[in-house]
């Protein structure tokens, strides 16, 4: 179990956890606003100096070294997400 690994292992190590998949803003915009039942409209600005055109973490590591695979989809983790915060607000 790859929990077992990290609380039994001397070493430290680092670990990306995410999907291995890449979303878009509007993906997310849009996921979003399906998963609170609101429509959300954006301000459209253009790409500021430095910020890259794409960002994905590797999760290749945790994958070897764990075992660990995501198990949720985009949807299922902002449903959940939104879910947790409307029980705190």
């Amino acid at each position: 179990m790859a929990l077992e690994k990290v609380f039994t292992s001397s070493v430290d190590e680092v670990y990306n956890v995410g999907s291995g998949t890449g979303y878009s803003v509007t993906e997310m915009i849009n996921q979003i606003a399906e998963s609170i039942g609101k429509p959300i409209t954006p301000t459209l600005s253009p790409r500021r100096p430095g910020d890259t055109a794409q960002l994905i973490a590797s999760i290749a590591k945790i994958e070897r070294d764990l075992g660990w695979k995501p198990e949720r989809s985009l949807k299922e983790m902002i449903d959940s997400a939104w879910q947790a915060e409307s029980k705190v607000s």
